[in-house]
């Protein structure tokens, strides 16, 4: 059972489909912008006009942004990425420079480099303490 209604406005409409449980997801267009939202609130919002995808939890929103040189990931809470594996490639960073990673690193485990692995104090993988 598809259910739509005029949410009041002249710009936007939404549509609720509803399940034969009592579960249902209202759609809503407003102009570039469609957002599919859970009976609990939880949100998917897709904005064609600047190019951001913004999903809504609870307690949590986390945007993906992708202004045409960069894809950025935002959230208000840790994110945590848990895989079997996961490759970078990074082929030289914006303009040619390496990657850089602002922050401090935390590593549980080995570091293996094909290269040298300098420090701002000239130090590379062929010293040892």
């Amino acid at each position: 059972m598809a259910e739509s209604t005029q949410d009041g406005s002249s710009e936007g409409e939404h549509v609720i489909l509803r399940t034969r449980g009592g579960s249902y997801v209202k759609i809503s267009d407003n102009k570039n912008k469609i957002t599919l939202e859970s009976p609990a609130g939880r949100k998917v919002e897709i904005d064609d006009s600047g190019d951001k995808i913004t999903i809504s939890t609870n307690s949590n929103k986390i945007e993906l942004l992708d202004d045409g040189s960069t894809v950025r990931i935002s959230s208000s809470k840790l994110v945590e990425i848990k895989t079997r594996g996961l490759r970078v490639i990074a082929t030289g960073g914006v303009g040619g420079s390496p990657v850089s990673i602002q922050g401090d690193i935390h590593v549980e485990g080995n570091i293996y480099a094909t290269g040298s692995i300098i420090d701002s104090g000239g130090n590379t993988n062929h010293h040892s303490h």
